[in-house]
C-alpha cells in the first residue's frame, strides 16, 4: 500500500525510476507466493499506481542534467508492468483502450508494452486474451490502407509498429496467435481478391492484398512453425494467383519467353504481381527473422511453398531445367531482391490499379509486364538467399537458378543493379560455395576470357568481382584464376602479342575482385595476392606498354599492396627495392632511357609508397650494395629526377619518395636522409633548366614532413615559396600549384599513402598552413618594404593557400591575411587582361577574399578595409572576361 501510495501524482522523473524499481520488487514479492485474496488486492494496488503514467508523458528539461529522457522513463514502466503476469487481466483491457484512441503516442506506447509484457508472461499469461490481442491489432494493421480505415500521417508508423508486435505475439505465444490470425477472414478476401478481381475492383484489392501481405510477413517472420503454417494458408490460392492465366497452358508458357505476353490481360498481370508480391514479403520475413536456438529451418509445408513460387518465377516445371527463365525478360538494370521497399510495391500496385480502371494501354501493358518480370526476379533472389543450412531449396533447384542467371550474362550490361550481380552474390553471401564454384565460376571466367573490356565494364568482370566481396572462400579462387590471366596478358604483351585489352580487363578485375576483402589479408588471400604482386613486379616491359596499361597497373599493384600482412609487406619492401635499385630480370640497369627507366620503376615505387609502415626502412642492402649511403627515398627520387623522363611515371616515384620519408624509422639517419635528399638532389634540380619534376618532388617532400612534425618541413617550405617569386615564370606557377597542395587530403591509393601520420596527428594541416603563409607574408613584407612589387606568382601563391585552408585552419589568421589578399588580388586584376596566368588566378583570387571574410575573426579586419573591398567589387562585378569573377564579386557585395 505504501509504494502504491507513493507512486500516485509523482512528477520527478528520478524518484518516479525508484518508485517503478520499487513496484517491481513487491510485484515479485507477491508472485512468489500463492494467489490469495491479499495477493489479488495488492496487485490492483500496484497495478492502479501505473495508470497514472500510462501513455507516458514527459518533455526533458532543455538542461537535462540527469539525461533522464521520455524513452527513459517508457522503458522502465514497460518492464515494471512486465514484471508480473498477473496485471494481465488489467493491462491488456487498458492497453487496448488507448490503442482504440485516435492519439498516436499512446497508439504505440500501446502495442510497444503489449509486445513486451508478451515475451515476459508468455502463453500462461497471455492465452486467453489471445482473441482480444488480434481483434485490437486488426485495425492498426490495415490504418494505412483503403480496405477498412481511411490513411492518415501516421498510419503507416502505426501500422508497422502493430506489424512488429503481432511478429512479437507469434513469437511468445505460439500456435494459438498464429491459428487467430490465419482463420480471419481478410485471409479470404485475399484469396477471393486474387481469384476474381476485375479492373473496376483492382484499386481495392491490391489495397487490400497489399495489407493483408503485410500482416502474414508478421506472422510468418515469428517462427518457423508460423512460416509452415502461413505457406499451408497460402498455397492453395496464391500459387494459382501467380501463374499465368491462359486457357492454353503450352501457349502461355511459350509467351512468357517473349518480351510481352498478349494473352494474358494487363488487370490480371497486375494481379500476379501482387500475389508475387504478397509471397515475396512472407519470403523475406522468414529471411531477416533470427531463427530460433532449435530452428531447423524451414519445414516442409514452406519448402513445397518455394518449389512452387521457383517453378512459376521461372516458367517452367522442375523436371525442366533446359527451359528458357522468365528473368531472361526483364531489362534494363531491374534490380532484384532488395531493390524496392514496401511502399515502393504498394505505390506500384497502387498505381497499375488506377491505370487498370483507367482503361489499358500498350504501355500499359509493357508496364505490367516488366513489373511482373521484377516481382519474380525479386521472389528468386530471396528465395537464393537464405543460408545454405536453412535454405527451402534444394541443390537442384538452386543449379536451376544458377543456370537461369547464367543464361542472362551474354546479353546484359554490367550494373550493380544487375540481377545476375544481385541473384549470384546473394547466393555467396548465403553460403552455397560449393554450388557456385562448380556451376557458376567455370562459365564466368570463360565468359570474361572471351570478351575482355579494357574499361571492366563486363558483366562476367562485375560478378566475380561481386563473388569476391561475398565469399571469402571463392575469392582466392576467384583472385588465382585471374592472376594466371594476367600472367598470361604481360607474356603475350612481352612477346609483341596485342592483348593489352585482355591486360586491362585482368588488372581491373582483379582490384575489384579484391576491393571486398579484410585489411589486412586472410592467410588465404594473403597467399593468392602475393603470388599475383611477384607476377606484377618481375614484369620487365612495362616500358613496351601504352600509357592506359602502366597506369593500370601502377594503381593495381598499390591496391593490391595495401592490404598485405605484416610479413608479406616486408617480402614486398625487399623484392620491390631490389627492382628500383636494378629493374626486373636486370633490365633496367642496362637501359638509358630516362622515361624508360621511371616507367620501369613506377609499379615498384607504388608498391614501396603503400606498405605499411613497420615494413619501410631507410636503407636496403639492393639499393646501397656498394656502400655508398643511398638511402631508398633517395634512389626513388634520383629517378624521379631523370631530365626527359615520363612526367606520370616520375609523380609516382616522388610521390612513393614522400611516403618513404612520411614513414621511415624517427632517428638521426631520418635527419640526415632528408638533409641529403633536399641539398644534394633537389637543390641542384631546381636550379636546373625545366625543373618542374623537381618543384613537384619537393611539394610532394613538404607535405609529408609536415605530417610527422619533422624539422626540416619548414626548410622545404620556405624553399617552395622561394620558388614562386624568384625562378622562371614556369617554374614559379608550377610552384604556386605546390603550395596549394600542402594542404590537401591525398585522395587516389599511391597519394594516400603520405597520409599515414595524419591520422594520429590531425594538426598537420595547421602546421604546414603556418609554415607556408609566414614564409609568403615575410616574402611580400620584404618586397613592400624594398618598394618592390611582388612578383604575380608570390600572391598567387597566397591566394593557392588560402583558398586551401579548411575554416578551422583559416580563422585564426584571417584578419592578419586580409590586407594582403587584397593586394594581390587587385594586382591580378591589373594584370589580367594582359596576363594569362593572373587571369587564372582572378576568381580563385576573389573567393579566397571571401573566404577570409565569412570568417567570424575577421569582422574588425573587413571593417578597417570596407572601403578598399567594396571599392574592388565594384570594379570585379563588371570584369568582362570571367562571368566567375562577376559572379563571386557580386555575392560579396550582396
Amino acid at each position: 500500500g505504501s509504494v502504491a501510495a507513493a507512486a500516485e501524482g509523482e512528477r520527478d522523473p528520478r524518484c518516479l525510476l525508484r518508485i517503478f524499481a520499487c513496484v517491481r520488487a513487491a510485484a515479485a514479492l507477491y508472485s512468489q507466493g500463492s494467489s490469495t485474496t491479499a495477493h489479488i488486492v495488492a496487485v490492483e494496488a500496484l497495478f492502479d499506481s501505473l495508470t497514472w503514467y500510462f501513455p507516458m508523458s514527459f518533455t526533458p528539461p532543455p538542461i537535462n542534467k540527469f539525461n533522464i529522457t521520455r524513452e527513459t522513463l517508457v522503458e522502465a514502466l514497460e518492464g515494471t508492468i512486465a514484471a508480473d503476469p498477473a496485471f494481465a487481466p488489467h493491462f491488456v483491457p487498458l492497453a487496448l483502450d488507448k490503442l482504440s484512441s485516435d492519439v498516436r503516442l499512446a497508439k504505440l506506447d500501446s502495442l510497444s508494452a503489449l509486445a513486451v509484457c508478451a515475451e515476459a508472461w508468455g502463453p500462461a499469461g497471455l492465452n486467453r486474451h489471445v482473441t482480444s490481442l488480434w481483434r485490437g491489432l486488426r485495425p492498426e494493421l490495415f490504418a494505412s490502407s483503403t480496405y477498412d480505415a481511411i490513411a492518415d500521417s501516421n498510419s503507416d508508423e502505426v501500422a508497422d509498429a502493430a506489424a512488429s508486435c503481432l511478429q512479437r505475439f507469434v513469437t511468445a505465444l505460439g500456435s494459438p496467435m498464429y491459428s487467430e490470425v490465419l482463420t480471419d477472414t481478410c485471409v479470404d478476401d485475399m484469396a477471393t481478391s486474387l481469384q476474381s478481381a476485375t479492373a473496376e475492383s483492382l484499386p481495392r484489392s491490391s489495397a487490400l492484398v497489399q495489407a493483408t501481405s503485410r500482416l502474414l510477413a508478421a506472422v510468418a517472420g515469428g517462427s518457423s512453425q508460423a512460416l509452415d503454417a502461413v505457406a499451408s494458408r497460402l498455397a492453395p490460392f496464391l500459387l494459382p494467383a501467380a501463374k499465368a492465366h491462359s486457357g492454353d497452358s503450352e501457349a502461355a508458357a511459350q509467351a512468357q519467353f517473349s518480351p510481352l505476353d498478349p494473352t494474358v490481360p494487363a488487370d490480371r498481370r497486375f494481379l500476379q504481381t501482387a500475389a508475387l508480391a504478397a509471397a515475396h514479403d512472407v519470403i523475406r520475413a522468414a529471411l531477416h527473422s533470427p531463427p530460433a536456438p532449435d530452428d531447423t529451418g524451414p519445414g516442409g509445408p514452406f519448402r513445397e511453398f518455394a518449389s512452387g513460387l521457383l517453378d512459376i518465377c521461372l516458367d517452367a516445371p522442375s523436371g525442366n531445367s533446359s527451359a528458357a527463365p522468365a528473368l531472361a525478360a526483364l531489362e534494363g538494370d531491374t534490380a532484384m531482391a532488395e531493390a524496392s521497399t514496401d511502399e515502393d510495391e504498394g505505390q506500384r500496385l497502387q498505381s497499375a490499379g488506377s491505370d487498370a480502371e483507367a482503361g489499358h494501354s500498350d504501355a500499359q501493358d509493357s508496364d505490367a509486364h516488366k513489373q511482373l518480370q521484377h516481382a519474380k526476379a525479386a521472389v528468386v533472389a530471396s528465395l537464393a538467399s537464405f543460408p545454405a543450412a536453412r535454405s527451402p531449396l534444394s541443390r537442384p533447384q538452386l543449379q536451376r537458378v544458377v543456370a537461369a542467371l547464367l543464361r542472362r550474362v551474354p546479353g546484359e550490361s554490367a550494373s550493380p543493379d544487375s540481377p545476375v550481380v544481385h541473384g549470384l552474390r546473394s547466393l555467396a553471401g548465403a553460403g552455397q560455395h560449393d554450388l557456385l564454384r562448380e556451376d557458376a565460376l567455370p562459365h564466368l571466367l570463360a565468359a570474361f576470357r572471351s570478351a575482355p573490356c579494357p574499361d571492366g565494364s563486363s558483366l562476367p568482370a562485375a560478378v566475380l568481382a561481386a563473388l569476391s566481396g561475398a565469399s571469402p572462400v571463392l575469392r582466392p579462387l576467384i583472385v588465382t584464376a585471374l592472376s594466371e590471366d594476367l600472367r598470361r596478358a604481360l607474356s603475350e604483351r612481352q612477346q609483341g602479342g596485342e592483348s593489352t585489352h585482355k591486360l586491362l580487363a585482368a588488372l581491373g578485375c582483379v582490384r575489384a575482385s579484391l576491393e571486398g576483402a579484410p585489411r589486412p589479408y586472410s592467410d588465404v588471400d594473403q597467399a593468392a595476392v602475393s603470388t599475383l604482386l611477384r607476377d606484377i613486379l618481375a614484369f620487365p616491359g612495362y616500358h613496351l606498354l601504352p600509357e592506359p596499361a602502366r597506369e593500370a597497373s601502377v594503381s593495381c599493384a598499390a591496391a593490391l599492396a595495401r592490404g598485405c600482412q605484416l610479413s608479406a609487406a616486408q617480402t614486398l619492401w625487399l623484392t620491390a627495392c631490389g627492382i628500383v635499385a636494378s629493374g626486373a630480370s636486370d633490365s633496367l640497369a642496362t637501359i638509358h632511357d630516362p622515361a624508360t627507366q621511371q616507367q620501369q620503376a613506377a609499379v615498384s615505387a607504388a608498391v614501396l609508397a603503400v606498405l605499411p609502415a613497420p615494413a619501410v626502412r631507410l636503407h636496403c642492402s639492393a639499393v646501397d650494395s656498394e656502400g655508398s649511403g643511398m638511402t631508398v627515398p633517395g634512389a626513388l627520387l634520383a629517378l624521379a629526377l631523370l631530365r626527359g623522363g615520363d612526367p606520370a611515371a616520375a609523380a609516382v616515384l616522388a610521390t612513393a619518395t614522400a611516403s618513404l620519408f612520411n614513414k621511415a624509422p624517427a632517428g638521426p639517419e631520418l635527419g640526415a636522409a632528408v638533409q641529403q635528399a633536399v641539398d644534394r638532389q633537389l637543390s641542384p634540380a631546381l636550379e636546373a633548366q625545366g625543373a618542374e619534376e623537381a618543384v613537384g618532388a619537393l611539394a610532394g617532400l613538404a607535405r609529408a614532413l609536415c605530417m610527422r612534425g619533422h624539422a626540416a618541413a619548414a626548410g622545404c617550405i620556405q624553399r617552395l615559396v622561394q620558388l614562386t617569386s624568384t625562378a622562371e615564370p614556369e617554374i614559379a606557377q608550377v610552384a604556386v600549384q605546390g603550395v596549394g597542395l600542402l594542404l590537401s587530403e591525398p585522395r587516389d591509393e599511391v597519394v594516400a599513402a603520405v597520409a599515414d601520420h595524419s591520422v594520429t596527428k590531425p594538426l598537420w594541416q595547421q602546421r604546414a598552413f603556418t609554415h607556408a603563409s609566414a614564409a609568403v607574408l615575410a616574402e611580400l613584407g620584404a618586397r613592400l618594404r624594398a618598394q618592390q612589387p611582388a612578383p604575380l606568382p608570390l600572391g598567387a601563391a597566397l591566394v593557392a593557400l588560402t583558398a586551401s585552408a579548411p575554416a578551422r585552419v583559416l580563422r585564426g589568421d584571417a584578419p592578419r591575411l586580409l590586407p594582403w589578399l587584397l593586394q594581390t588580388l587587385q594586382q591580378l586584376h591589373r594584370a589580367a587582361p594582359n596576363d594569362e596566368f593572373a587571369a587564372r588566378a582572378l576568381p580563385s583570387a576573389v573567393e579566397a577574399v571571401r573566404d577570409v571574410v565569412l570568417q567570424p575573426t575577421a569582422k574588425e579586419a573587413t571593417e578597417e578595409q570596407a572601403d578598399r573591398l567594396l571599392a574592388l567589387l565594384l570594379e570585379l562585378v563588371g570584369f568582362t572576361p570571367t562571368a566567375a569573377v562577376r559572379r563571386v564579386a557580386g555575392g560579396g557585395l550582396a
